[in-house]
């Protein structure tokens, strides 16, 4: 597509399947002069002090209580101009199940309010799973009170023998069965892009570059197809974010739009971020800066992108801070586009998307789970 050259290997996953991997050679992002590039002034909103570490992320208040939490724990609203809190739905696995450790999940992907896909590293290996949400719903999963039916399944079903009474309930039998674990596979880059594109009802997209000199960015990247089927990638384009301008650090985060437009991000700058828009073709891609950056990103480490779809907004996600901004004034935002929210609960926002009526869900981490937003207007 679009002239551009590419090359073709078949490459071996960790589990013997095999993806069709590309490797562009043609620039992957368009010349740009770089004279013409400006900021759009927003309200600095951009969090500090809560994230310098690991060790600094908060545990929910439930969790912290028992792993096999009943009733819902909250991310409140802080500050900001747009206002909303989230409250837990769904209590993901977070014990060791199926010889796979579950308490680093790094992106999901919502294909409708019924199903999500979620994205777990642990060491070299990654691992997609896919949540039957509507059954889950209807077995209680989101009930105070019930809401540790998925932690408790996978725990007992992972403990069988020591639990074998309570391997055999069937509820948690009918649990199991909502949750489809995919294959382990190997570089996955840092795995937080998890993204559906709707333009493609069959498959789903991460970037899978990883990280350089402790930064989310790199200018030698990749894309990776995965095969809702079977939750394995099958397809890879590898391309250098490179113009005739010269190299560019392209980010981690990866999200669609209506129409099937793909965004990146990436940090520039010691506050700031600049967006690109392009397209992901059948063996390459092809983006363009966005000719106005975002003058205060929402914190440091952008942790995933997302798309309002009701709205028309993209999502810039950082920990306890989140910005968005009107897709259709990208190169031209005012101040008063720029809507920024900061929470208060100071835990890592591994990932947020929105379903077609405007819902917001949140993936946040110790423990695992999602959360779903007290407004459909964020």
């Amino acid at each position: 597509m679009c002239g551009l050259a590419v090359g073709l290997v078949t490459l071996g996953l960790a589990d013997s399947a095999l993806a069709a991997t590309y490797t562009q050679k043609s620039n992957a992002l368009s010349s740009y002069s770089a004279s013409k590039f400006k900021y759009v002034s927003n309200s600095n909103y951009y969090l500090t002090g809560n994230f310098t570490t690991k060790k600094q992320y908060s545990y929910a208040s439930g969790y912290k209580k028992s792993t096999f939490q009943t009733r819902p724990d909250s991310v409140n609203y802080k500050k900001g101009n747009k206002k909303v809190s989230f409250k837990s739905s769904y209590f993901l696995p977070v014990t060791k199940w199926k010889g796979l450790s579950w308490g680093n999940p790094q992106s999901f992907a919502m294909t409708s309010a019924n199903t999500a896909y979620v994205l777990c590293t642990s060491g070299s290996y990654a691992w997609i799973t896919r949540y039957n949400l509507k059954e889950l719903r209807a077995l209680g999963a989101t009930k105070s009170g019930k809401m540790d039916m998925i932690r408790r399944a996978t725990f007992y079903n992972a403990n069988a023998k020591k639990y074998p009474t309570q391997n055999q309930n069937t509820t948690y039998k009918r649990v199991l069965k909502a949750v489809k674990v995919g294959p382990k596979f190997k570089n996955f880059g840092h795995g937080q892009s998890l993204a559906y594109n709707p333009k493609d009802s069959s498959h789903l997209w991460f970037v899978g570059t990883g990280l350089v000199a402790g930064n989310h960015v790199s200018t030698k990247a990749n894309v990776q197809r995965v095969k809702i089927s079977t939750l394995k990638p099958d397809k890879k384009i590898n391309f250098r974010f490179k113009s005739k301008s010269g190299y560019i650090a392209g980010g981690l985060n990866l999200a669609f739009d209506k129409s099937g437009n793909a965004y990146l991000d990436s940090k520039t700058g010691t506050r700031s971020l600049k967006l690109f828009k392009g397209k992901i073709y059948t063996k390459s891609v092809k983006f363009k800066l966005v000719m106005q950056g975002i003058k205060y990103a929402p914190g440091p480490r952008t942790q995933s992108l997302a798309y309002n779809k009701k709205r028309n907004h993209l999502y810039m996600i950082a920990d306890d801070s989140v910005i968005s901004v009107p897709v259709s004034k990208l190169g031209k935002l005012k101040k008063s586009d720029v809507q920024s929210t900061q929470f208060s609960a100071k835990r890592e926002f591994e990932g947020m998307q929105f379903t077609s009526d405007g819902s917001s869900y949140l993936l946040t981490n110790k423990g695992a789970e999602i959360m779903q937003g007290s407004t459909k207007s964020f």
